[in-house]
């Protein structure tokens, strides 16, 4: 089991379109977002993380947790996240 990282975390999550867009600190190049522990694709950036198609899977009231994962395998505190917009 790897520990969390207390300085990753995740500081909202925004859904525009399709696009689940993850805001944060202490994100690595190469981190993946996590959507209820199931890992997303998405292009590499490193402060705004992107699922490219995330937010449909995301239904209007629906609450879901979310996690950044960096590539030494760090793992942000979860985020709760209610879709509403």
């Amino acid at each position: 089991m790897v520990d969390t990282c207390l300085v990753l975390r995740i500081v909202g999550a925004p859904v525009i379109g399709k696009k689940l867009i993850v805001n944060g600190v202490g994100f690595d190049d190469g981190a993946k977002i996590l959507l209820n522990d199931q890992q997303q694709k998405m292009p590499i950036t490193t402060r705004i993380l992107i699922a490219k198609k995330a937010g449909k899977l995301i239904a209007w009231g629906q609450t879901i947790m979310l996690q950044v994962r960096n590539l030494n395998g760090s793992l942000s505190p979860e985020f709760s996240f209610t879709r509403t917009q």
